[in-house]
């Protein structure tokens, strides 16, 4: 939220996405901006959903890798070949 406020896009993707309806994509930060609020920091979110997105005990339930990872070919896959 500090970034969309800095960058000037809170009021801007706020009347893009909640006044004219358009879709959007909601990707890592997507579901925290729109609900009242979050556990990652004390950031204002865009209080548009109802609801407070919570951090998850990663010890009781399955993650998935999220993330940017290395992926290098040993030169035996056509599928990533350059």
């Amino acid at each position: 939220m500090k970034s969309l406020e800095e960058l000037g896009l809170i009021e801007p993707l706020a009347t893009l996405v909640f006044e004219r309806m358009h879709p959007y994509l909601e990707i890592c930060v997507g579901p925290e901006v729109v609900h009242w609020r979050s556990d990652e920091g004390k950031a204002s979110c865009l209080d548009q959903l109802q609801g407070h997105v919570r951090h998850f005990n990663r010890n009781a339930v399955r993650v998935p890798q999220i993330g940017w990872k290395e992926v290098q070919n040993p030169g035996s896959s056509d599928f990533l070949r350059d």
